[in-house]
């Protein structure tokens, strides 16, 4: 039997304002109704907004899905998935995989993972790693300060696609980055 593991969040929104998905979608969307939510509510709806930036935003949905299957099903076969223990996690493998896609929209699934391992295998990590969604059109220069002053001195640095950039690898630590970039390298080279 497969065990199938699952997030199940909590926000608290008025039901007055809500009268179906698309009223929660406009809340979600909407900066100023976001910021009226409690900071726990705004927390549960991240994962949702991150995803949603991320499907709008990826030239082709579904050549971006099976890249990310691939990847996902890579990281866990080399033990690198696992926010806990310092490795990579949902979202900061979405938003790589996202950010190869759209930095290179006409390639087929088999060349887009090998650009994967190509591009994360050969960066210095100096620059943070983020996709270009609607909203960053909008966001101010201080939002952008404030993001990179927040993950200066992180090893690597993958920001999340919503309001509040913020790292989602800030747990990798000096082992951890290591062995990431060994598994880039090796899985780069087998490709090769």
């Amino acid at each position: 039997m497969h065990a199938i593991s699952f997030d199940l969040l909590y926000a608290a929104v008025d039901i007055a304002h809500i009268n179906s998905q698309n009223d929660i979608e406009k809340l979600i969307f909407n900066e100023a109704a976001f910021d009226r939510l409690e900071k726990l509510s705004q927390k549960s709806f991240n994962g949702y907004l991150c995803n949603a930036n991320i499907q709008k935003n990826v030239p082709n949905f579904g050549v971006f899905r099976n890249f990310l299957r691939i990847i996902k099903l890579w990281a866990k076969r080399r033990c690198i998935y696992s926010a806990m223990f310092g490795y990579l996690t949902g979202i900061s493998c979405a938003v790589m995989v996202a950010k190869i896609h759209q930095d290179n929209p006409d390639l087929d699934v088999v060349d887009l993972v090998y650009k994967f391992f190509e591009v994360y295998s050969e960066s210095d990590w100096t620059t943070p790693v983020s996709i270009k969604f609607g909203k960053m059109e909008n966001m101010s220069l201080t939002s952008w300060k404030n993001a990179l002053d927040n993950v200066e001195g992180d090893l690597m640095a993958i920001l999340s696609p919503n309001y509040e950039l913020r790292n989602t690898t800030q747990r990798v630590q000096g082992p951890t980055f290591d062995t990431l970039i060994y598994e880039f390298r090796r899985a780069k080279d087998i490709m090769k």
